[in-house]
C-alpha cells in the first residue's frame, strides 16, 4: 500500500503540504478541501498545522455488482466520496450465483451467458482503475470460487456439481468441481486473464459458504476424496484452495479469501478476510495470516452508523452473536439452526497480542447487494461509510459517536456537493410513488429507516414458508435512509435541551410542529395508493409522539398545559415504537419478529423518550396530563373489613359467602373500592400503583431475579403464597388490567427494575373485555411487544398460560373457555418459536370442560391457596439465571 502520511499548515503565507508520496497529498488535499468554508461568503481556510497519518494502511469498501449490477458511473461517484474521507480500497464483487460481470476474452460465455447482458468491458475495467488510481483508490477484484458459482456452471456445466436434493423453493446447491482437472484449467487461465486485466497486487478468491450438500452427494467426487485421501468437506476446500492460492500466486499476487480459508491450512502469506464474528481476527492472525477486518461493518445489514464506529478493528470479541443470543436464535426455528453454525457466534477470548495487531491491516465495510440496486447505493453506502472512514483513519480513542454525528452531518453534506446522489435518489423514488405531491413523503422519509437485519428481504422470510417470491426494491423503505441524520439531530438537539440548552426549544418546537402536521398530508395522498398506504398508520405514529413531545416541551418550559394526552397513551405509543426499533437489531431473530407498518422504523423515539421521561420528572402539579402528571396520591389505606374478605377470598374449602357478603356491605369496604375506582379512572395503566414501591427496588441497587407481571391473578398470588415471592421474586399484578395497559406500565414496573427475567400471566381480562372488545391480534400485539421490550434490555422472558375459566361473575354473558385454550395455544407455539419459557398453569387447574377445578378457587377465575399452591411448584421450576 502507498505512503500517506501527511502534514498540512495553514498560515498567512499560504497552505504547505508535506507528504511521503503522491498520495499523501491527496489524503491532505481531503482534509484541505473539509476545512473550507464560506461563512463570509468568501471561501475562507482557518489557519491550522496538522501532522496526520492513517492507523491502517488498508481501509475499504466492498460493492456487489454480480447481484445487482452497478453502472460505471455509480462506481465512479463512489471512488470520488472515497477519495473525500481516505479511504483507500474498492473491493469489487465480481462474480457469485447471479451472475459474472467481466468480459473474459478467453471464456466469453462467462460475460455472454452468464451476466444477462450487464457486464463491464475490458476497456471499462481498464478506464475505472486508471480513474480509480488517479484518486489513491486501489480496486482488488474478487473472483468467489468454489461456491457462489451458479453463474459460471450456468456458462460453462462441466464445471460444476450440483447437490442431490433441492432445498424448497430454492434450486439444488451448485460448487465447482474439486475433482475435476478441467476445473483447475479453467481457473488457471481465468485468473492469469483477470490478473492481467487488473494489475493491482491483490486477487480475491472467495471461498465462503460452500454448500455441505453439493460435494456429499456426488459419487464422482466421493471417489476422488478416497483417492485423495481427504476425508472431509473441510480438508476438500483446503485442498482446493491452496491449489487455487498456488495459481494466484504464480500470476504475481496476493491472495486474499474469506476466513474460511483460514480453518485449513494454507500458506501463510496468504491474506484472510474475516466476517461472521470478530474470533476470526484473533483465529487468522494466531496462524500469522494478514487479515482484513469486515466482520462488525456489514452496511448491507442496515444498522446505524454509531453501532457500526463502536466496534474496532482490533477487538477480538465485539462482532457477532453472543452465545446466550445464538442459543435462542437456534430455537425459533429448525432453519434458523442451520444457519446458525458456530463460526458466527462471538466467544469472549482475550485482547490481540502486539504481534496479531500488526498483522491487521484494517477494515472494509461491506455493502451486499441482495436488497440494493444501482439507484440506491449511494444512500445506503453515505455517510455511514464516512463514519468508517475515520474509524479505519483514527486512533482508537476517536470514539464519541455524538460527535460523530455532528461531524458526519457535514460530511454528508459535502459528499453531496461532490457528487453523490444519494438524497436527489430518494426524492426520486418518493416522487414516482406520487408525482406532483410528494412533499410529505420526503418529509416522513427523512425520519424514519428501514428495518434490519435483512429484515426488509422478504425473499427471506418466503423461503422460510417454502415460497419463492420476486420483490420489487422500490418501496418506502428502499427509498429510506439507513441511518437519518435528521432524526440523529433531532435526538442530539432534545438531550442538549433537558440538559439545560433552552436556545433549542424554538427549533425542536418547529420540528415537531412540522411532523405532527404532516400525518394530515401524509394521509390524504396515501389513501388508495398501494405504495403508500401500507405507511399510514407510521405517519401517525409520528403525529402521535409528535404531539407528546411538544406536550412535554410545554411540561419542562414550566407552560400550563389544559389539554393533551395522558401519560398513559404516550406511554403505550412509546412503548410500540420502541417495541418496533428492537424487533430487528439481531440478525435472524429480525426475520420473526413483530416489524413495523411499511417496514419503517420511526428514528425520532430516542429524542421523543428523552424529553417525555425528563417531563415527567418535572411535571408540575397544574400540568393536566392525566393524572400522572402529578405527584401520586399516598397509597389509600385497606379497611379491616377489605382485609378479611381478601383473606377469605383465599381460604380453601367451602366459601363462608354470608361473611363475604357481609364484608362487602360495610360502609367502609364500600367506600375504599368506590375510591380504587376513581383513581384507577384517573391513573388507566396503574403507574402510580407500584412507583412508591419500584423507587424502593431502584434504591436499593439489587436487581430482582423475577418481576411477576400480571392482573389480579398475579395481585392476589403474592398474599396467596408469600414464601414464593421475597426481594428476588417481585409481584406486579394489578386487578383488572388487560394486556394493553400492562404494556404502557412495562417501563416501569418492569424495565426500571432490572430484572433478570419478566414472568408475563395475562389475558383473562383481555377475553373479558375489561377494556373493551380486543381482538386476538391485538393480544398477540400486546405479548410481543412486551417480549421486544424486554429483550432489548436483556430481560429474559417467562410466557404463562392464561388460567382456566368456564364464566366470569362480572362478564356472564362472555363464554371464555374456548377462547383462552386458543389463546394459550398461541403463547405456547409463540413462545417456542422466540425460545421462551413456557409455564403451563391451565393444564393442572383445569376440568375437562375448560373450568377451573372446584376446591381451588372460590369464584372459579381466581385461585385460592390451594390453587396457588400448585401454580408454585410449576413456577418455583422455572429457573432464572443470573
Amino acid at each position: 500500500m502507498q505512503a500517506e502520511a501527511y502534514s498540512l499548515t495553514v498560515t498567512n503565507d499560504g497552505v504547505r503540504i508535506d507528504a511521503d508520496g503522491p498520495t499523501g497529498v491527496l489524503r491532505a488535499l481531503a482534509t484541505l478541501r473539509q476545512l473550507i468554508s464560506l461563512d463570509s461568503g468568501q471561501p475562507q481556510l482557518p489557519f491550522v498545522s496538522i501532522n496526520d497519518t492513517p492507523r491502517f494502511t488498508w481501509r475499504g469498501v466492498m460493492l456487489d455488482p454480480a447481484r445487482h449490477f452497478l453502472k460505471v458511473d455509480t462506481l465512479k461517484r463512489q471512488i470520488d466520496a472515497m477519495e473525500r474521507v481516505k479511504l483507500n480500497v474498492l473491493h469489487l464483487h465480481l462474480s457469485d450465483d447471479e451472475g459474472f460481470r467481466v468480459e473474459s476474452k478467453r471464456f466469453p460465455r462467462l460475460h455472454e451467458v452468464a451476466s444477462h447482458g450487464e457486464f463491464y468491458t475490458q476497456d471499462e475495467i481498464r478506464a475505472l482503475l486508471a480513474y480509480a488510481a488517479d484518486r489513491g483508490v486501489l480496486i482488488v477484484p474478487e473472483f468467489d470460487v468454489p461456491g457462489h458459482t451458479r453463474a459460471i456452471v450456468a456458462a460453462y456445466p462441466k464445471l460444476g456439481a450440483t447437490a442431490a436434493k433441492a432445498r424448497p423453493p430454492f434450486p439444488p446447491d451448485v460448487a465447482l468441481n474439486p475433482s475435476s482437472p478441467e476445473v483447475y484449467r479453467f481457473l488457471n487461465e481465468l485468473i492469469e486473464e483477470m490478473s492481467q486485466l487488473f494489475p493491482g497486487p491483490y486477487l480475491h478468491i472467495g471461498g465462503d459458504e460452500v454448500s455441505d450438500a453439493v460435494w456429499a452427494d456426488n459419487a464422482e467426487i466421493k471417489a476422488w476424496m478416497q483417492r485423495e485421501k481427504l476425508g472431509s468437506k473441510q480438508d476438500v476446500e483446503g485442498y482446493f484452495a491452496r491449489r487455487v492460492i498456488a495459481m494466484v500466486q504464480r500470476a504475481g499476487k496476493t491472495p486474499i479469501g474469506w476466513e474460511e480459508i483460514a480453518t485449513t491450512e494454507i500458506p501463510t502469506d496468504t491474506i484472510v478476510e474475516s466476517w461472521q464474528t470478530s474470533n476470526a481476527t484473533a483465529a487468522a492472525t494466531a496462524k500469522g495470516h494478514r487479515t482484513i477486518v469486515s466482520a462488525g461493518y456489514y452496511l448491507d445489514l442496515l444498522m446505524p452508523a454509531d453501532f457500526h464506529y463502536a466496534v474496532d478493528p482490533l477487538a477480538s470479541s465485539a462482532a457477532g452473536f453472543t452465545p446466550a443470543e445464538a442459543e435462542r436464535v437456534r430455537k425459533l426455528h429448525p432453519l434458523f439452526a442451520q444457519l446458525l453454525p458456530d463460526a458466527k457466534v462471538a466467544k469472549p477470548m482475550p485482547p490481540l497480542t502486539a504481534d496479531q495487531e500488526r498483522l491487521v491491516l484494517g477494515g472494509e465495510a461491506p455493502l451486499w447487494g441482495e436488497i440494493v440496486t444501482d439507484e440506491m447505493v449511494d444512500h445506503h453506502l453515505w455517510p455511514r461509510a464516512a463514519a468508517l472512514a475515520e474509524r479505519f483513519w483514527s486512533p482508537a480513542t476517536v470514539r464519541d459517536a455524538a460527535d460523530m454525528y455532528r461531524r458526519l452531518a457535514v460530511i454528508h453534506d459535502q459528499l453531496t456537493i461532490g457528487g453523490l446522489m444519494g438524497d436527489n435518489t430518494r426524492r426520486l423514488m418518493a416522487s414516482r410513488m406520487v408525482p406532483g405531491d410528494a412533499d410529505p413523503v420526503h418529509t416522513l422519509l427523512d425520519i424514519v429507516t428501514p428495518v434490519r437485519n435483512m429484515a426488509h428481504d422478504h425473499r427471506i422470510l418466503a423461503a422460510v414458508r417454502g415460497q419463492r417470491i420476486v420483490q420489487p426494491l422500490n418501496a418506502l423503505a428502499d427509498a429510506a435512509p439507513a441511518d437519518s441524520l435528521v432524526a440523529q439531530a433531532f435526538v442530539s438537539s432534545a438531550r442538549q435541551y433537558i440538559g439545560g440548552d433552552a436556545s433549542l426549544e424554538p427549533v425542536l418546537r418547529a420540528q415537531l410542529s412540522t411532523w405532527r402536521e404532516n400525518d394530515a398530508r401524509f394521509t390524504a395522498i396515501a389513501r388508495g395508493n398501494a405504495m403508500l398506504e401500507p405507511a399510514i398508520p407510521t405517519s401517525a405514529s409520528i403525529a402521535s409522539l409528535a404531539k407528546a413531545a411538544l406536550q412535554a416541551i410545554d411540561v419542562i418550559s414550566k407552560r400550563v398545559v389544559t389539554q393533551g394526552q395522558s401519560w398513559d397513551e404516550i406511554e403505550k405509543t412509546l412503548a410500540q415504537a420502541e417495541a418496533h426499533d428492537a424487533a430487528s437489531r439481531l440478525p435472524l431473530a429480525s426475520f420473526l419478529g413483530k416489524h413495523p407498518p411499511a417496514d419503517l422504523i420511526i428514528a425520532l423515539t430516542p429524542g421523543i423518550r428523552a424529553l417525555v421521561d425528563k417531563a415527567r420528572s418535572v411535571a408540575p402539579p397544574s400540568a393536566a396530563i392525566g393524572m400522572t402528571d402529578q405527584p401520586c396520591p399516598p397509597s389509600l389505606p385497606m379497611p379491616d373489613s377489605v382485609k378479611e374478605f381478601n383473606a377469605l377470598f383465599l381460604e380453601p374449602g367451602t366459601p363462608n359467602v354470608l361473611r363475604l357478603l357481609a364484608l362487602s356491605k360495610q360502609p367502609e369496604f364500600v367506600a375504599y373500592n368506590d375510591a380504587k375506582k376513581q383513581r384507577e379512572a384517573q391513573d388507566w395503566a396503574g403507574l402510580c400503583r407500584y412507583r412508591a414501591d419500584n423507587a424502593a427496588v431502584i434504591a436499593s441497587k439489587q436487581r430482582p431475579d423475577v418481576v411477576f407481571l400480571g392482573d389480579s391473578i398475579t395481585e392476589s398470588w403474592v398474599p396467596g403464597d408469600p414464601t414464593l415471592f421475597s426481594s428476588e421474586r417481585i409481584g406486579r399484578g394489578i386487578s383488572g388490567q388487560t394486556t394493553a395497559q400492562m404494556l404502557v406500565r412495562f417501563p416501569a414496573d418492569v424495565i426500571a427494575l432490572r430484572p433478570h427475567a419478566v414472568h408475563i400471566m395475562a389475558g383473562t381480562n383481555d377475553v373479558a373485555g375489561n377494556g373493551g372488545p380486543t381482538s386476538e391480534r391485538a393480544f398477540q400485539d400486546n405479548i410481543q411487544a412486551m417480549v421486544a421490550l424486554a429483550r432489548a434490555h436483556n430481560i429474559r422472558v417467562v410466557l404463562a398460560s392464561i388460567l382456566p375459566a368456564a364464566k366470569f361473575n362480572w362478564r356472564p354473558e362472555v363464554q371464555p373457555a374456548k377462547q383462552i385454550v386458543k389463546l394459550n395455544e398461541w403463547l405456547r407455539t409463540y413462545a417456542k418459536r422466540e425460545g421462551l419459557r413456557y409455564v403451563d398453569y391451565y393444564t393442572p387447574l383445569a376440568t375437562a370442560d375448560g373450568a377451573l377445578k372446584p376446591g381451588l378457587s372460590i369464584d372459579g377465575v381466581h385461585p385460592n391457596r390451594e390453587g396457588y399452591a400448585v401454580m408454585r411448584e410449576l413456577a418455583k421450576s422455572v429457573r432464572f439465571p443470573q
